[in-house]
């Protein structure tokens, strides 16, 4: 599993922002997904989602924008970890 930054024990919420890309290290080496139209967002990953996400590797992850655009709240779950 690729290694992400967590919120701090948050509820799981309904995805209403889906992501589609490639899960690659960001500058601090944790996960970040690069869009199909190369924008590399920042992942937090939900307390309650037991979804696993490996490098390299193509998903669709529904969450919620975590302060802006560039963060994507990955609380949908488990079910919102879609491979591609």
């Amino acid at each position: 599993m690729a290694h992400m930054a967590g919120d701090l024990g948050w509820e799981a919420c309904t995805a209403v922002v889906w992501v589609t890309g490639v899960i690659v290290p960001g500058e601090s080496g944790q996960a970040t997904i690069r869009d199909d139209q190369g924008v590399v967002r920042q992942l937090v990953w939900g307390t309650h989602n037991i979804g696993v996400v490996d490098w390299g590797n193509r998903y669709r992850i529904g969450g919620r924008w975590f302060n802006t655009e560039t963060t994507l709240w990955a609380c949908g779950g488990a079910d919102a970890v879609i491979p591609q």
